[in-house]
């Protein structure tokens, strides 16, 4: 619910319609090419490894955005540019064999575009966390 309820405000604040299919196709276009930015990273790991080298993956693509952000370039993780594997795989030679993960757009922000204002809103800690100890 959260997620739906970020993704109305979203469309809200860039002034696309619930109902304007041609504006919401044009942004999962956006999505799908790196929201125009001029370098995408693709993230990819052997089928053959333990569904815990996910967690790996999931380090790495932070340390990925922690770096780029160190110099001056902003990051965004992709899960739809990873919908259309056949796509990469023919384009960027990548076998079968590999499991596409993530993708990443990397580039310099554009802080003025609209976009780059939003927050999401986000579930608080305890909602997510149980804690235990001393």
């Amino acid at each position: 619910e959260r997620a739906r309820e970020n993704g109305r405000r979203l469309f809200q604040m860039l002034g696309i319609a619930r109902e304007d299919r041609e504006r919401r196709f044009e942004w999962m276009l956006n999505m799908v090419t790196f929201f125009d930015a001029p370098n995408g990273i693709i993230i990819y790991i052997d089928r053959s490894l333990s569904p815990w080298a996910l967690v790996d993956v999931g380090i790495v693509i932070q340390t990925i955005m922690l770096a780029a952000l160190g110099y001056g370039l902003g990051t965004c993780p992709e899960a739809a540019v990873v919908q259309y594997p056949e796509v990469l795989r023919d384009l960027l030679g990548i076998p079968d064999s590999k499991l596409i993960v993530c993708g990443i757009a990397i580039g310099y922000p554009d802080y003025d575009a609209l976009v780059n204002g939003f927050t999401s809103n986000r579930m608080p800690l305890d909602a997510a966390a149980t804690w235990h100890g001393i």
